[in-house]
């Protein structure tokens, strides 16, 4: 039986709580695009992304504190722990967090701005801090990182050879938009607003292949990030 961390479960209360603002959000399905996969973890995914050369780094650990999903979607890939470059976070809320108590080890990169929120909730320490508009490269493959503190005070936006990953500081709707994520969870939903605009301003002139969102479906292209900026 899976051992869930304390707070997943108070997360999950909240989620019950808030469960209207996740009404409209589109599914979480497991699957492969170019070089991410997807890995669902029940409301909330984790990604693995094959960087060349055998390797491999994730974004995020995800809500359970056993890392089932993770070290399962890697077997599946021939790859084990030992194959991992890195874990690269979002930021620090409990449901993408709660697997670094079973990863081991392995080097951990975020903003700063995680730092209380994983002294809080987790034994684990940071091995590189990101800056804004920090590049960092793993084998074959160049991560552009964000800052958004809207959301968290630690919240990135990382670009990584076309596939976007937004983490909390957005999502997409059943309607295939895109839309905030719940407002119970985020910090200050007018500055996450700012950093939605300035982003899709930094990123007018990048082609994306791909948006992923820690809460629901992916999207393909960025007209609707386009579409949701110029509703505001």
């Amino acid at each position: 039986m899976r051992t869930w961390s304390r707070t997943f479960v108070l997360f999950a209360l909240c989620v019950t709580l808030a469960g209207c603002d996740f009404c409209g959000m589109s599914s979480i399905e497991g699957s492969t695009k170019r070089f991410v996969t997807t890995v669902p973890q029940g409301y909330v995914s984790s990604y693995i992304l094959d960087v060349g050369e055998g390797k491999v780094v994730l974004i995020d650990a995800g809500g359970n504190a056993e890392a089932t999903e993770i070290t399962d979607a890697l077997g599946k890939m021939g790859k084990s722990l030992s194959d991992v470059e890195a874990i690269v976070l979002t930021h620090a809320h409990s449901d993408h967090i709660a697997g670094l108590a079973a990863l081991g080890s392995l080097p951990i990169y975020a903003h700063p701005g995680v730092k209380t929120q994983l002294g809080e909730e987790t034994s684990a320490t940071l091995t590189k801090e990101i800056a804004d508009g920090s590049r960092i490269t793993f084998g074959a493959r160049t991560l552009e990182f964000f800052h958004m503190p809207g959301h968290s005070p630690g919240s990135v936006n990382i670009i990584v050879d076309g596939m976007v990953f937004f983490g909390d500081t957005a999502a997409s709707d059943k309607e295939g938009k895109v839309r905030l994520s719940p407002g119970f969870f985020t910090d200050d939903a007018e500055q996450n607003l700012n950093d939605l605009k300035g982003f899709a301003s930094k990123v007018e002139g990048v082609e994306v292949d791909t948006m992923f969102f820690s809460h629901s479906a992916p999207l393909t292209g960025k007209a609707e990030l386009e579409a949701f900026v110029a509703g505001l």
